[in-house]
């Protein structure tokens, strides 16, 4: 939930625990708030103990939205842990700006020619191009031109891990920040 519903929300449990709090609100008015139904037969005491339980809650739920931008930056240099496909060594060396959006490039040796045209590169060797995409709350997205997608989230501040689509298969994958 995010936003001004959710704001909403929260006003009106702080509302209708200041009235109960009050006395002003009546076991007819209570029965008209299907959520607050249930503390009918509660004391006020028992009844404002499960108010402020509900807004601690509610303030929980309400917090950002998963495509803000992740306060943990991936600027730096980022190794390959586990090889895939025709892929070894692949690096990614990334920049974030503020706004959680990446750029960069990235730099792998392609062990054989790639036998379909999906990949952007033609023969074995070293191989490189640029990179673009975003780093959210949820997760990062990097397209990794000529390889595939990367779909990412850190399991530690040094650990990236998640899955490539690279010509339409996926791959599990893991990075781990390099030591500058």
């Amino acid at each position: 939930m995010g936003g001004a519903a959710c704001e909403r929300r929260v006003s009106g449990i702080i509302q209708s625990a200041r009235k109960a709090s009050a006395g002003k609100l009546s076991a007819n008015r209570l029965t008209g708030h299907p959520w607050l139904g249930i503390v009918l037969p509660l004391k006020r005491s028992v009844f404002l103990k499960a108010m402020c339980c509900a807004l601690a809650l509610a303030t929980v739920a309400c917090g950002p939205e998963l495509d803000a931008p992740s306060q943990v930056s991936l600027t730096g240099g980022w190794d390959l842990q586990t090889p895939f496909s025709l892929i070894s060594s692949l690096h990614l060396e990334i920049a974030q700006d503020p706004n959680g959006n990446l750029t960069g490039t990235w730099a792998a040796v392609s062990l054989t020619p790639p036998k379909n045209q999906c990949l952007g590169f033609k023969a074995a060797g070293p191989i490189s191009d640029k990179i673009a995409g975003s780093n959210t709350l949820a997760e990062a997205f990097i397209e990794v031109i000529g390889i595939g997608d990367l779909s990412a989230h850190f399991t530690d501040n040094d650990t990236l891990s998640g899955s490539i689509v690279s010509c339409n298969v996926t791959y599990q994958v893991r990075f781990k920040r390099t030591k500058t």
